[in-house]
């Protein structure tokens, strides 16, 4: 399973050999149309279970908790009442390691794909198979802490706006949001500079918002949340603590991008696709990985 996206054919290297198309009328040969508004649809095929586990632990050691200080200085964990949604909980990692720390607490996580452990967890974890987007099946107002993070290429404009608002629905009065994204346009060589610039293009054009994590504080003011607290913080990719750590997310994130990376940059084989890989994780090295966490609070 992935995410659809129609690509305008203006952004893709024509493949070596595919760059010309014949004209059955007439026989010739004839220069591929690179007409912005034309596109093809490509799958973007990625495992959701590697991305979340590898970046649940890195974002952790960079932002020092789960959770901002707000957060931390609002909602008392050690009472039994206190729920906490995690909405795209994927295997669980970020729920269950809360639900560790805070054994009074009630936790669910919820994911539209089964990925999440069927037996091993904590006893105060329990997960549920359901979109934000169709509606999840919890009372109004029953819900102290919701987290959702990193739906960067997985929700566009009007969906982010939609999962905003069934998490107003589900929060207590007074309850908190906590959103976390990546900063997709990192400052780099002129290879980076292309590779960022492509995914920008598709990116808009498909409605999503390439810098939403720019924009998390007015998507929280759109949907009638008060934005308490918003933290950026970057990684150096190269000589700090958890520049491995960040490597190994950028790696495994444009690994899990290979189907839909090979047709934007005009790849036919494994060997060009490892090249392409080898070439932007060296360039990526002299950049930096930057997230925002914004909390909001539903008004009293």
């Amino acid at each position: 399973m992935g995410t659809k996206i129609s690509i305008p054919q203006g952004v893709m290297k024509p493949r070596k050999r595919n760059s010309v198309t014949k004209n059955s009328s007439k026989g010739d040969s004839i220069q591929q149309n690179l007409n912005i508004n034309d596109t093809r649809t490509s799958t973007t095929s990625l495992d959701p279970s590697l991305l979340c586990f590898n970046n649940h632990f890195a974002l952790k050691a960079l932002f020092e908790k789960n959770t901002l200080p707000v957060i931390n200085e609002n909602i008392d964990f050690e009472l039994s009442t206190t729920r906490v949604l995690d909405i795209g909980c994927g295997p669980g990692s970020w729920v269950m390691d809360m639900a560790t720390e805070h054994s009074h607490t009630q936790f669910i996580g919820v994911d539209k794909l089964p990925l999440f452990p069927q037996d091993i967890r904590p006893a105060n974890v329990t997960f549920k198979e359901a979109d934000v987007l169709a509606g999840l099946p919890f009372e109004d107002n029953s819900f102290d802490l919701i987290q959702m993070r990193l739906f960067l290429v997985t929700f566009n404009r009007t969906q982010y706006i939609e999962s905003l608002n069934e998490i107003y629905r589900l929060l207590k009065p007074g309850g908190f949001v906590q959103l976390v994204e990546p900063q997709l346009m990192d400052q780099g060589d002129d290879f980076i500079k292309e590779y960022t610039s492509k995914l920008k293009i598709i990116m808009e054009y498909n409605d999503y918002d390439s810098e939403v994590s720019d924009h998390l504080s007015i998507l929280l003011d759109k949907t009638r949340f008060i934005t308490k607290e918003s933290l950026r913080k970057g990684v150096p990719l190269e000589n700090h603590p958890l520049s491995k750590e960040f490597q190994y997310i950028v790696h495994s994130s444009v690994v899990s991008c290979k189907p839909f990376l090979m047709e934007v940059h005009g790849l036919q084989t494994d060997e060009e696709f490892e090249e392409m890989k080898t070439r932007y994780m060296e360039s990526r090295k002299k950049t930096e990985s930057v997230f925002t966490v914004a909390v909001g609070q539903k008004p009293f």
